[in-house]
């Protein structure tokens, strides 16, 4: 029981610690502005991969772009915002990962422990608060990038000979 209250004490106080780089420690990060970008493209009504390029897939997108024509500031405000939108998912994440903890026969102690070292870890934390992927765009009236960009796949396509298949070894004994 006292294991299990340290366990729970950690998991929400780094939680409450971590909740402090979202609006004023942690610098914005280049791939926010990006991946916000797109989230706002896809509450504007644009379609992924049809009036914008992105190598992700569009889920955290359409997810939070609700979210993001909640503000209609240029500035820092609104991926600030967008961290912050974040929360909600994060919790319902933990609430999931204790469900299937639970299920699998882990004491409460030991789910609150495991909690605690996501919650405590920098790795997990840094990249979670902030907002982001990577995103590519070619303007609809560049047809000389997309031209280029098209015949770069296409040397891309040719030049693959596929995987190598080994044939099969046939050995003869020599007497």
């Amino acid at each position: 029981m006292k294991g299990e209250r340290a366990a729970i004490t950690i998991a929400l106080t780094s939680a409450a610690l971590r909740l402090l780089p979202l609006q004023w420690l942690h610098p914005l990060n280049w791939d926010e502005i990006e991946f916000y970008r797109a989230t706002r493209w896809i509450a504007e009504g644009r379609v992924p991969f049809r009036d914008f390029w992105e190598h992700h897939s569009p889920l955290a997108w359409f997810v939070f772009a609700p979210f993001s024509r909640l503000s209609d500031t240029p500035g820092a405000a609104a991926i600030l915002g967008m961290r912050w939108a974040q929360i909600p998912v994060w919790i319902a994440t933990f609430w999931l990962a204790n469900v299937f903890m639970r299920n699998a026969g882990l004491t409460r102690c030991a789910r609150w422990c495991a909690m605690a070292i996501a919650l405590c870890s920098s790795f997990l934390m840094i990249a979670a608060v902030e907002y982001r992927k990577h995103w590519f765009w070619i303007d609809d009236r560049d047809l000389y990038s997309k031209r280029a960009l098209a015949l770069l796949m296409l040397l891309f396509t040719l030049a693959d000979t596929g995987a190598k298949e080994s044939l099969p070894l046939i050995t003869i004994p020599a007497q």
